[in-house]
């Protein structure tokens, strides 16, 4: 199963239970997934023109649609998969519900209404994606099987019931709820499998139209970045240190790097201009975190230090310096803040 498309903070926080190699795992499946879910301004956005207006008017409404999916990956898959790890922070996933627990966390609340209002409102929007529907279909069925077994199974556990009934109850839940879960992580994946490469193919198309456009520099500087920044994922989540291939990271980190500088050298040179984008200095300031962090990584290959040998590197290696989680955490930060880009 993946995780979700977007991953903020606290879900990275979330798996700290977790094994080294489970958790990167699991962390870069997100930020795989986050990378695709980069949402692709539509029409109103500064540049949208720079396309034949046919080809534009078709993208902008494409991007309105897949927006909605998006925001469901963003908002409620997000918050599914906090739920399901909260639950596995205190429970043993192979053992289940033994009643032996030292600590029991319960588990988060989920409210699929903001989504499921977001997948109505797609199917009326052209163009028609039957394929995509289908797959929004079964995942909205899923979320609405998934929801009152979490419902039950957090007032369960936030008002100490199993304390009352020895787990009795709890036990009984687990399977369903576990099953429900997995129902949901399969609709989840097969949606995301469906609007992932149109979203690709609307993103690809959006740079390389901005790219023709002098009259708008700097959301094409910033499309550059992100698309950078994901070339640098792809290379930048070894398992091991002998795993990270040198060439191609020293590669991707420098042209990720160029990207960066050059897009802060037009914001110091344009400062009205970049005023008039709200959170942007907050994203440019992420880029450059994420720049250091992917540096972190390659001084520790030249070095031959290893990252799963420091302290934090089982319970926190997002706290590790040069440690791929860290890096897929600043990329999400990197993301999470695009995503929050507006023009005003």
């Amino acid at each position: 199963m993946t995780n979700p498309k977007f991953l903020t903070a606290a879900f990275v926080l979330a798996l700290a239970a977790l094994p080294s190699c489970k958790k990167l795992e699991k962390l870069e499946q997100a930020a795989s997934s986050a990378a695709a879910a980069v949402q692709v301004p539509g029409k109103e956005t500064p540049g949208a023109g720079a396309q034949d207006d046919g080809a534009g008017d078709a993208d902008a409404k494409l991007g309105e649609k897949l927006s909605k999916y998006i925001d469901c990956f963003n908002s409620f898959s997000d918050s599914v998969h906090s739920s399901y790890n909260r639950y596995f922070d205190w429970i043993d996933e192979k053992k289940g519900i033994t009643g032996k627990e030292r600590n029991v966390y319960g588990l988060y609340k989920i409210d699929p209404q903001y989504c499921l209002k977001n997948l109505d409102d797609a199917k009326k929007l052209e163009p028609s994606l039957p394929d995509v529907e289908t797959a929004a279909e079964a995942y909205r069925a899923a979320a609405n099987d998934l929801n009152p077994l979490v419902a039950a199974a957090y007032k369960y556990y936030d008002q100490e019931d199993y304390k009352d009934d020895k787990f009795a109850k709890g036990k009984e839940m687990h399977g369903p709820l576990v099953d429900a879960f997995k129902k949901f992580f399969a609709a989840d994946d097969a949606l995301s499998a469906k609007v992932v490469p149109l979203n690709e193919s609307l993103s690809e198309r959006r740079l390389a139209a901005l790219a023709k456009d002098p009259n708008n520099k700097l959301q094409y500087l910033i499309e550059k970045s992100v698309a950078d920044a994901k070339k640098l994922m792809a290379v930048s989540t070894p398992k091991t240190l002998n795993d990270l291939d040198e060439a191609k990271f020293n590669a991707a980190l420098e042209t990720y790097d160029t990207s960066v500088t050059n897009l802060d050298t037009f914001a110091t040179a344009n400062k009205a201009e970049t005023d008039k984008v709200m959170m942007f200095s907050s994203f440019l300031s992420d880029e450059q975190n994420l720049v250091k962090a992917a540096k972190a990584l390659g001084r520790r290959k030249r070095e031959k230090k290893d990252f799963n040998k420091e302290f934090f590197s089982s319970s926190s290696p997002q706290m590790v310096d040069g440690h791929p989680a860290q890096i897929i955490e600043k990329f999400n930060t990197v993301i999470r803040d695009k995503n929050n880009l507006s023009w005003h």
